[in-house]
């Protein structure tokens, strides 16, 4: 990571970030280095910089995808940004996208799997590995749809599932780096893992405190059209309503644990109306992964149509 993908995503960031205007000062600040390394940088031509991370094994369409979320995410939250790169490098990892670039460069590796390979307290933990398998199938069913890019909101999506009795976000697995749309579709940036959410992991824990039955949540847009749908398709769904000014990340989770309905059978739906410098979202609850993705599944292909008769 420190001798070949992070120098070479540094110079392709610092490229990216001088043709949107940035000083090469600004660079160096929102890179963590110095003026003369970025000057440095701009001298090497970022065709270089991304040909070398194709050596290492990425596609063009996610360098792509990594730079626009990381010049995204440096612009309005570097520790978000910081989260994103280690997401999508543990996804390489794990995927063993690495492997034959790791091997070239030391030829004594070729049994090892480290990075594949459940270990340590995991691998011995049924119930932890079930959850994240479950996350897992159903992130790989988002994706490969084809429809749910049209309810993505524009903070991003995710979907989170917990142990039986979850205590802390520690015992709720997500997806870190957030699932994101690109060229028309979604794709989830690191694979599932706990503590990989904490806004709707947080949501789902009080929730959860409130029915033990609700395990699985997701979020997506919230507009009039899936508000319809809803209603036309017999959700049990709640509008959360906001008892305290200004808004903030605690107000919204207790709004949409007060707006839950007791004893309601799944899918459930919540409407959160935002406020300043909050999006409005819709969280859809379940009883596993599973069932939370059939419900976005069926929004996506109504929502789809809804939108291609207006």
């Amino acid at each position: 990571m420190m001798s070949a993908f992070l120098p070479n995503l540094r110079g392709v960031l610092a490229h990216r970030l001088r043709s949107t205007g940035h000083s090469q000062s600004a660079i160096a600040s929102m890179l963590g280095v110095t003026q003369a390394a970025v000057s440095q940088m701009l001298k090497k031509s970022q065709k270089s910089y991304q040909a070398a991370l194709a050596g290492i094994g990425l596609t063009g369409e996610e360098i792509g995808l990594l730079i626009n979320l990381l010049e995204e995410d440096l612009k309005s939250d570097p520790v978000r940004a910081s989260t994103t790169l280690y997401a999508f490098w543990r996804r390489l990892l794990s995927e063993g996208r690495l492997c034959e670039f790791h091997r070239s460069l030391r030829p004594q590796l070729a049994t090892c799997e480290m990075c594949i390979a459940p270990s340590g307290p995991l691998a011995d933990n049924t119930e932890r590995v079930a959850v994240l398998k479950a996350l897992e199938e159903c992130v790989s069913t988002i994706e490969r749809s084809g429809i749910v890019s049209a309810l993505m909101p524009q903070v991003s999506m995710n979907l989170v599932y917990s142990l039986a009795k979850p205590k802390s976000i520690s015992d709720v697995a997500g997806i870190p780096g957030r699932i994101v749309k690109t060229s028309g579709r979604v794709t989830a940036v690191g694979r599932p893992t706990f503590g990989g959410s904490q806004h709707l992991a947080s949501v789902l824990l009080v929730v959860n405190a409130r029915d033990p039955r609700i395990r699985a949540a997701i979020n997506i847009r919230n507009d009039g059209l899936v508000k319809s749908i809803a209603r036309s398709s017999g959700y049990t769904y709640a509008i959360a309503q906001h008892t305290v000014e200004p808004i903030s990340e605690a107000s919204i989770i207790e709004s949409v644990a007060n707006a839950f309905p007791s004893g309601a059978e799944q899918p459930i739906l919540i409407f959160h109306e935002g406020g300043m410098g909050y999006e409005p979202a819709t969280y859809i609850f379940g009883y596993s992964p599973q069932d939370v993705t059939k419900t976005v599944l069926e929004i996506g292909r109504k929502y789809l149509a809804g939108y291609s008769q207006t």
